[in-house]
């Protein structure tokens, strides 16, 4: 008989309830030979209403329940960070793939314990991160590939958070607030990006404004800087389907610029895929599929095939690990007003 993780449509658990989760369900809709069977979280009434409006069969109040009960093949961790620990340990002694939501970990500590924990285990697991799958960031990855722009010199990063259309809005206390790291919100959690396109990073150096973070990075690679600006506007309207807040990055170098603009929001409208190269400006637009809900599916078929060893993960835990560790980084440099150099 074969492995009926192979042969039958693939159970994934869902654990947690967030704003996104009813998008997250139907995102597996749209994977062939998968479906969510079952909702946890400790907010019961929560996991309810997303099932019921989701038409998933399985609820509990306990993840551990749901696991005990077989009720699922593979788990998405939908939960806060401090939490994915000891859900990613649980999962783990099941020998369940497992995908977690950013950031891995609340601490490095936490994040270290996760990698050694699945690395026990041999489960395919892997970290989502929705503009790692976006196509237009995949597309400007093969451009820089490809050399397009020349010997790449710089990246400027930008998250501008505002308010959606039910007026819900980014507070800016998160950025006021000393003891707390604004960077490790999936909304602005963006190192993992940053080293995607340009490798790693060896030194950062922060400021904290009211409502605000600027964090400078100098790459590994030789002549390579960059700067992520993170603001918090509540009066500024951005249209976006997940969280009202529009990314951006501009990459100059030696020989032309490129732009990507409203990955997943849209303050203004602009080409969201532009090159321009020795007087000459690209627009790629019509060329790539990029709205949310398609990233959004594209990330769960890809965890199914890695569920399945058909795939290798696009976004490993060790590289997940890596990024928090930027951020953590930050944080430091925030608190001692210099840069930190990040340890191999």
């Amino acid at each position: 008989m074969g492995n009926p993780i192979q042969t039958k449509p693939l159970r994934v658990g869902v654990i947690g309830v967030g704003a996104c989760t009813d998008q997250i369900i139907r995102a597996y809709d749209q994977v062939a030979d998968a479906a969510v069977t079952a909702v946890a979280a400790d907010d019961l009434a929560a996991a309810q209403a997303v099932a019921a409006a989701c038409r998933v069969a399985g609820v509990f109040a306990d993840y551990r329940e749901m696991l005990t009960a077989g009720a699922v093949d593979a788990v998405e961790v939908h939960a806060a960070a401090g939490r994915h620990r000891e859900i990613a340990a649980a999962v783990c002694q099941k020998g369940l793939p497992l995908a977690i939501h950013k950031p891995l970990a609340a601490t490095g500590e936490e994040a270290r314990a996760i990698v050694a924990d699945v690395r026990r285990a041999g489960v395919a697991a892997l970290v989502l991160d929705p503009l790692l799958f976006h196509p237009l960031v995949r597309e400007a990855k093969a451009l820089l590939a490809d050399e397009r722009i020349g010997e790449v010199q710089m990246l400027r990063l930008k998250s501008h958070a505002g308010r959606d259309e039910r007026g819900e809005a980014c507070d800016p206390a998160v950025f006021a607030d000393p003891a707390h790291n604004p960077l490790i919100l999936p909304a602005f959690d963006k190192a993992a990006l940053a080293e995607y396109l340009l490798g790693p990073i060896a030194e950062v150096f922060a400021y904290a404004g009211p409502a605000s973070r600027m964090v400078s990075f100098k790459f590994t690679a030789a002549g390579c800087y960059g700067f992520h600006e993170a603001v918090c506007s509540p009066g500024l309207a951005v249209q976006s389907v997940v969280m009202p807040v529009d990314h951006s990055l501009e990459i100059t170098g030696t020989d032309g610029i490129l732009w990507v603009r409203n990955l997943t929001g849209l303050m203004v409208e602009a080409p969201r895929l532009m090159l321009k190269r020795k007087c000459q400006t690209t627009v790629w637009d019509d060329r790539v599929e990029y709205e949310m809900p398609a990233v959004l599916a594209q990330m769960r078929a890809h965890f199914v095939a890695v569920a399945r060893g058909r795939e290798k993960p696009g976004h490993t835990l060790e590289q997940a690990a890596r990024a928090l560790a930027v951020n953590e980084a930050v944080a430091d440099s925030v608190r001692a007003a210099r840069p930190i150099r990040l340890s191999d």
